[in-house]
């Protein structure tokens, strides 16, 4: 990762909702080194609404298929409520994608550099909805 993308993400707090830990694991290095702060992993739904209900978040990169049920809903509130979201799923559909307006597909496998991207530009275009 380049030097100039270690400050991408400038200290945002980013929920990374995955049921394999390993990938899990693996956004959670990605997404710090590209420049976040906090970082809350969720396997599931459940863990992520629960944390949700008590936490803010800048970001969050989501998983669709989930033990517990598919994340398009849960992305399209968090988008109606400016944050940037990016579906991170070997399995998004046109359909998916279209249920979350605003959020950015960045699909499996992808390279540290395009998870870092679609982060910032998905909380680019969040700021510019929360500014109009």
């Amino acid at each position: 990762m380049a030097v100039e993308e270690c400050a991408a993400l400038n200290g945002l707090t980013v929920l990374i909702l995955e049921d394999e830990m390993i990938i899990a694991l693996a956004l959670e290095e990605t997404l710090l080194k590209g420049g976040a702060g906090k970082l809350k992993i969720a396997m599931n739904l459940a863990e992520a609404r629960s944390f949700l209900a008590e936490n803010t978040i800048d970001a969050a990169v989501l998983d669709l298929r989930l033990p517990d049920g598919d994340s398009t809903q849960l992305g399209a509130e968090l988008v109606a409520q400016n944050v940037a979201v990016v579906i991170h799923s070997g399995h998004a559909e046109l359909a998916h994608i279209n249920a979350i307006p605003g959020a950015i597909n960045c699909p499996k496998p992808a390279t540290h550099r395009a998870i870092v991207s679609s982060v910032q530009e998905a909380h680019n275009l969040a700021r510019s909805a929360l500014n109009a």
